[in-house]
């Protein structure tokens, strides 16, 4: 079992961000970032969870009937954050790290303050072998998700934003949220101009994805 992601996912996932993830404007741009994990998910772990594949139906189905049992509108639970939770049932995801944005810091639930997200993340992966590792983030309590890679090399560290406008490791599209995808230094301060609610973070599991046939 890998501890990092192969080359191989790497590369699958940039190929599918350049060529099918793609920004959606009008009515459908509420999905269009969880439209765009979903294309990361499939490129790292397989068909099965790719956009409108086995998991995404069963999960889309679970949250429309629970829906219609509380007199809910149609979407109000299907949110990133519980996608991600569901997915920590299936193994793909670990587990769920919260934290919130106050006065310059970030807080966990436990009381615990850190200057910096991106140091804690890169922290936690700073014993494994160089590598890429991907993690899927729901931002300000899921008002935006995306999937970030932190790329380890004898050099450092590289993090990379993955979202909707996300052109590939290297570029992004008109109307995007960063000016790259490359955030190295920069995580905290575009994670907090969405606001101060939590963050979520789930580093996803590669032993998941090196399991695959």
């Amino acid at each position: 079992m890998s501890s990092v992601f192969t080359p191989d996912a790497v590369q699958k996932v940039d190929d599918r961000y350049v060529n099918e993830v793609r920004p959606e404007h009008g009515e459908s741009s509420r999905g269009g970032c969880m439209k765009a994990v979903y294309i990361g998910l499939g490129a790292l772990f397989g068909k099965k969870y790719g956009f409108r594949e086995d998991f995404h139906k069963a999960f889309f189905q679970k949250a429309r009937r629970e829906e219609n049992q509380k007199g809910l509108p149609e979407g109000r639970l299907n949110t990133i954050d519980r996608v991600f939770r569901a997915l920590e049932k299936e193994g793909i995801a670990l587990a769920e790290q919260k934290f919130r944005p106050v006065n310059g810091k970030w807080l966990t639930p436990n009381g615990d303050s850190m200057d910096s997200l991106e140091a804690e993340l890169i922290n936690q992966i700073s014993a494994l072998p160089n590598g890429s590792q991907f993690f899927g983030v729901a931002v300000n309590e899921a008002f935006h998700s995306l999937l970030l890679r932190i790329h380890k090399t004898d050099a450092g560290f590289a993090v990379y934003w993955m979202d909707q406008f996300s052109n590939g490791f290297d570029a992004v599209r008109a109307g995007a949220f960063v000016a790259s995808p490359n955030v190295t230094g920069r995580l905290d301060q575009e994670l907090r101009s969405f606001g101060s609610k939590p963050t979520s973070v789930w580093r996803l599991n590669p032993e998941m994805a090196s399991a695959l046939p």
